[in-house]
This record gives structure tokens, C-alpha cells and sequence, in this order.
């Protein structure tokens, strides 16, 4: 369910695109990003993650913040990660997510959960950032949702 991609392997990304879709071409992502459609979400901090225990292990000695962010793909969206010196991708269908909530973590924190299941196995994203990124998160993942993916 994830993929070490620090490597420029092209094995790895079509394995990863088999299951997310293909990139858009740099051009498109720019009308996207013109047309208030980004392919990139914002930035926040993986703060827990249930159901990938192999990436779990690797984050969890660490003492520093683990970043996390999404890019849009023709039939749903990359989830990025970096552990150490190493870029993980998780690759997700739209159909794939159960649920993305965002609850409050103190006056100006905020926190979004992502929920997804691919056959059997339930993954639980925990990321937490200021409450505007959050905000800007849950709204990125609304209108990802609604296009499907294809960009307009």
C-alpha cells in the first residue's frame, strides 16, 4: 500500500499510478491551479497513522515532525510522506476514502482525519496544522472529490 519513491523508479510510479491514476501534464496543473482547482493540497503534520504498520515503525523512533501532502491524479490522489530521507507514496482511489473530518486541537490548531479501505485493510490518516491549513485541506479534498479527479 506504499511506496518508497525517493528513487526516480519507474517500476515503482507505474505501480503507483496503476492504482491513483496518471499526473496531469505541468500545463494543466496550472490552468487547475488558475481556475481555484489545485493539484497540490496543502502541507500538514502526519501526526498518527493506523493500518500501515510498515510506515508506522519507520515514523514512530523519530523526534521530529513528519510532513504529509496530496496530489491530485486523473483518478484520485498521491498521499507523500517523508521519513528521514526518504519520500513514501501512498497512492488512493477517490472511491477508496470512507470519510475526511476535521476537528478542533486548541485555539488555533486543527486537525483532519482521512479514512480509506482498500479490500480489507482500513487506514486512518491523522494530520494535524493550523486551523486555516486544516481548513484549506478539507476544502481541497471536497472539490478533488467532485471533479473525480478530471480536471474542467
Amino acid at each position: 500500500m506504499i511506496w518508497n519513491v525517493t528513487y526516480n523508479d519507474a517500476q515503482r510510479w507505474n505501480e503507483v499510478h496503476a492504482i491513483a491514476g496518471e499526473r496531469f501534464p505541468w500545463m494543466k496543473s496550472i490552468t487547475e491551479s488558475i481556475r481555484g482547482r489545485a493539484i497540490g493540497s496543502p502541507k500538514l503534520d502526519l501526526e498518527a497513522l493506523t493500518g500501515l504498520e510498515e510506515l508506522e515503525r519507520l515514523r514512530i523512533p523519530l523526534n521530529q515532525r513528519t510532513s504529509i501532502n496530496f496530489q491530485r491524479t486523473t483518478h484520485g490522489f498521491i498521499a507523500y510522506t517523508k521519513v528521514r530521507l526518504e519520500v513514501y507514496a501512498i497512492p488512493l482511489r477517490f472511491v477508496e476514502v470512507t470519510s475526511v473530518q476535521t476537528k478542533d486541537s486548541g485555539s488555533t490548531q486543527a486537525i483532519l482525519v482521512l479514512d480509506f479501505q482498500r479490500s480489507h485493510q482500513k487506514v486512518t490518516l491523522t494530520m494535524k496544522g493550523a486551523r486555516k491549513v486544516v481548513d484549506a485541506a478539507a476544502e481541497w479534498f471536497k472539490m478533488a472529490s467532485r471533479s473525480g479527479g478530471q480536471p474542467s
